[in-house]
C-alpha cells in the first residue's frame, strides 16, 4: 500500500510538543493525530522513529471538537486551497482511507527510493507519507526474505533506477519478488534469527548484527536452491 499524500507536509506533520498542545486544547484530536514516518526514517530491519506526528484529516472529517486543529491549519489555508485536487482546505489531499486499517497494524514498511534493501518492521502503527510503502503483513519470515542478499541481487536487475544507482520500490516491482516455499522448521529458524536482529537493533540501532544476517542470507540461498556458483555471483555483486 502506498503512503498518504498531504499536499503540504509542513501543515499536517507536527512535533510532539505541538501534538500535546492540540490535544490539551481539543481532546478529540487524540483520534486524528497519528505517529508519523517518512521514507528517510525507514532503515533496514527497524525504523528510526522521530518525535513527529501526522494530523490525519480525511475527506469528510467532522470538525466539531477539532477547533484547535483548524486553528493550527489556518495559517496554511491559502496554500492548501491551491492544491491540485478538490477537497476541503483542511483535509489531506490523498488520505488513503482504505489503507488505514493496515497502517495501524504491525506491518512491513519500506521507502520508495533507496540504494539497497530497507524493509523494516513497524509495530507502532505509524502513518506515513508518499515517500514510503507498506506490506500489510507481520510475517517475519517474509521480512527475512525481503532483506536477503539474494533478493537484493534480483531486485537490482528488476527495479527502475535513478541517478546514483538508487532503486525505486514501487508496487509494480516489489510484488514481483518471488517468495520461496518453506518448511515449518526452516520458517521458525528464520523467524528466530529475525527476532534476534530486531531485538538488537531496537536496543541500539547501530548494533552489530552481521553474523545473524549472514546466517539469514545462507538459509535464504538454500530456500532459492542457488548453486555455489550462483551464490558467488550474488556475493560478488553485493560488494
Amino acid at each position: 500500500f502506498m503512503g498518504i499524500k498531504s499536499g503540504l507536509n509542513e501543515a499536517f506533520i507536527i512535533g510532539g510538543a505541538e501534538k500535546d498542545a492540540l490535544i490539551a486544547e481539543s481532546p478529540k484530536a487524540v483520534g486524528i493525530i497519528k505517529p508519523y514516518l517518512g521514507g528517510k526514517n525507514v532503515r533496514r530491519w527497524v525504523c528510526d522513529y522521530p518525535d513527529q506526528w501526522m494530523v490525519y484529516m480525511p475527506h469528510g472529517v467532522a470538525t466539531k471538537g477539532l477547533e484547535a486543529v483548524l486553528d493550527h491549519l489556518r495559517p496554511f489555508q491559502k496554500q492548501l486551497e491551491g492544491r491540485a485536487t478538490e477537497q476541503a482546505w483542511y483535509e489531506l489531499q490523498q488520505p488513503q482511507e482504505k489503507f488505514t486499517t493496515a497502517y495501524a497494524q504491525p506491518k512491513i514498511i519500506f521507502p520508495d527510493i533507496a540504494n539497497d534493501l530497507r524493509f523494516a518492521f513497524d509495530t507502532k502503527g505509524a502513518f506515513f507519507s508518499n515517500t514510503a510503502y507498506c506490506v500489510a503483513s507481520s510475517d517475519l519470515y517474509l521480512l527475512a526474505i525481503l532483506n536477503a542478499k539474494a533478493v537484493q541481487h534480483f531486485y537490482v536487475h528488476l527495479s527502475a533506477q535513478i541517478r546514483g544507482g538508487y532503486l525505486r520500490f514501487w508496487t509494480q516491482y516489489v510484488e514481483q519478488i518471488p517468495v520461496p516455499p518453506v518448511s515449518p522448521s526452516d520458517r521458525n529458524a528464520l523467524v528466530t534469527l529475525v527476532e534476534r536482529v530486531l531485538a538488537a537493533k531496537r536496543a541500539n540501532s547501530s548494533s552489530e548484527t552481521s553474523a545473524l544476517e549472514r546466517e539469514i542470507d545462507e538459509r535464504v540461498y538454500r530456500l532459492y536452491a542457488l548453486t555455489p556458483e550462483e551464490i558467488k555471483l550474488v556475493e560478488k555483486s553485493g560488494k
